[in-house]
């Protein structure tokens, strides 16, 4: 295309490309961990619990290149045998 002063004017038409979805499946599991726990390192157990959501997420996520997303949801803690 050339403009009004003479200048070709670069054009690219480039069709739309579809994009093939890759087949995928979403699997859902409940995890309990028992893990020791120690108050005086200075995280309530929910600051603890999402530090090892966090670090399990990572972990998944390092050990399957398949994985495309995560999602969690911390439903419960509990405390056992406290000082």
């Amino acid at each position: 295309m050339i403009n009004k002063s003479g200048i070709l004017l670069e054009t690219h038409l480039h069709p739309l490309m579809e994009t093939i979805a890759k087949p995928s499946i979403t699997v859902s599991f409940q995890i309990d961990i028992d893990l020791e726990f120690d108050s005086f390192k200075g995280k309530t157990p929910e600051e603890f619990a999402q530090n090892v959501e966090d670090d399990v997420i990572d972990a998944l996520i390092d050990v399957r290149s398949e994985v495309l997303g995560v999602f969690t949801s911390i439903n419960n803690i509990k405390t056992h045998g406290s000082k």
